[in-house]
């Protein structure tokens, strides 16, 4: 029943995980680089338990959510 607390380590910008649910967005920039990434997605209790996974991500130059 330990809460878990969700987050990132080496995400590109505009890259966001909620905290709570863990579920991760990306907004792009018209100005993004692009490249590719690892990325740590970290989970963690309270209880000092932690697992991490480490998750490959590739970003297009001027990635830009539609409609922005």
């Amino acid at each position: 029943d330990d809460e878990i607390t969700y987050s990132l380590n080496g995400e590109p910008r505009g890259m966001t995980i909620h905290p709570k649910d863990g579920v991760i967005r990306y907004a792009g920039a018209a100005d993004e680089p692009g490249g590719d990434y690892t990325i740590s997605v970290i989970a963690q209790d309270d209880d000092g338990g932690r697992v991490n996974w480490k998750v490959g991500v590739s970003i297009s130059a001027g990635s830009q959510a539609k409609g922005d």
